[in-house]
């Protein structure tokens, strides 16, 4: 009994041999889920091209490889990357392709995202546009750029007599529990992340004629700078900008105020580990036929049922309470 459960569960997973030395696009790698994947990869033996915003984060992953060989047996090339600019990302690919193999690409981890909390008439169109910029546009330009190689990668399984070995290329982008739901202050960041799972929903349909799969995987809130990083001046900055009359209406709160309302957030028993995140997409490139969508974290499919059983005006009204009033009613319509 126990050998034919293991023997079952060993169809699900593309053997380790066979992804060894395999090369992964990743954006997104100074930090949180990206850095952590990319450790993860180079764990599994796999050729990994981190995309990396700042200096700091290719040196902070050159130092963590170099100092762990053993740990970290695959090979990194960790590089500029900003997903917003055309340039950027034509100059990343160009360097990707002089050193990936023959084969292509076999998997590209659309990971990089920023957000920004502030009401939607209080955030700055500025803002709007940053956020839809990196977390759609930027998405949209690394597909554009790595679906020929993809297309390659497939193309070179071909010659494989037995199925058995033929390994199908992917693309792996991570949305949010926020794409599905109003949540109060990221009206931008809900917004991307909704508009990305619908664009990687549809790159699959598309893509699957190639042999391409294409998952989306949308995490729970986790302790990861996008949620735990010090805003407070920023969103103060971007308050003072706003008119009186939003201005009045909202009340300001201080930043010390904001500061402890962002500790209460990252320190909430719902905000998960980002290993749990992390474990999944290493599931999603490892696994023979990944599934379509994978929701991450007990909040995740906490929302999902909420959802599905209860009134909308019910479930708008526990999110603006868990948000404490997101500085609504300090000045109540009715006064």
């Amino acid at each position: 009994m126990f050998w034919i459960i293991g023997w079952l569960l060993g169809r699900r997973w593309i053997a380790h041999q066979l992804l060894k030395k395999k090369a992964v696009v990743i954006s997104g790698c100074d930090t949180g889920f990206g850095h952590d994947t990319t450790l993860a990869l180079l764990s599994n033996g796999m050729t990994v091209y981190a995309g990396c915003y700042t200096n700091t984060g290719r040196q902070t992953l050159e130092a963590k490889v170099v100092a762990n060989p053993t740990k970290y047996t695959g090979t990194l090339i960790a590089l500029k990357l900003d997903v917003t600019s055309n340039e950027s990302v034509a100059e990343f690919k160009a360097k990707v392709l002089e050193t990936c193999p023959t084969e292509g690409i076999y998997c590209m981890i659309n990971n990089a995202g920023i957000a920004a909390a502030l009401p939607l008439e209080i955030l700055s169109f500025e803002s709007h546009k940053s956020v839809m910029e990196v977390n759609y546009f930027g998405v949209l330009r690394m597909m554009r750029a790595f679906i020929p190689s993809l297309r390659q990668f497939a193309l070179s399984q071909k010659h494989h007599q037995t199925t058995s070995r033929m390994i199908f290329p992917r693309i792996i982008t991570i949305s949010s529990i926020a794409g599905r739901i109003p949540v109060p202050l990221l009206s931008a960041y809900s917004a991307s992340k909704h508009a990305v799972r619908v664009l990687t929903e549809v790159a699959r349909v598309e893509l699957s004629q190639f042999g391409i799969k294409a998952t989306v995987i949308e995490p729970s809130f986790a302790r990861t700078p996008i949620l735990v990083a010090d805003q407070a001046e920023q969103q103060d900055a971007e308050f003072e900008k706003a008119s009186e009359e939003v201005k009045t209406a909202y009340g300001k709160p201080t930043i010390t105020e904001r500061r402890v309302k962002a500790a209460q957030v990252g320190n909430d028993f719902m905000t998960m580990n980002p290993r749990q995140v992390v474990n999944v997409i290493l599931n999603a490139v490892r696994l023979k036929a990944p599934a379509d969508r994978y929701v991450v974290g007990l909040m995740g499919y906490l929302v999902i049922a909420l959802k599905a059983a209860l009134p909308w005006w019910i479930v708008d009204w526990i999110f603006l309470w868990e948000n404490g009033g997101i500085d609504l009613g300090r000045r109540k319509i009715t006064e």
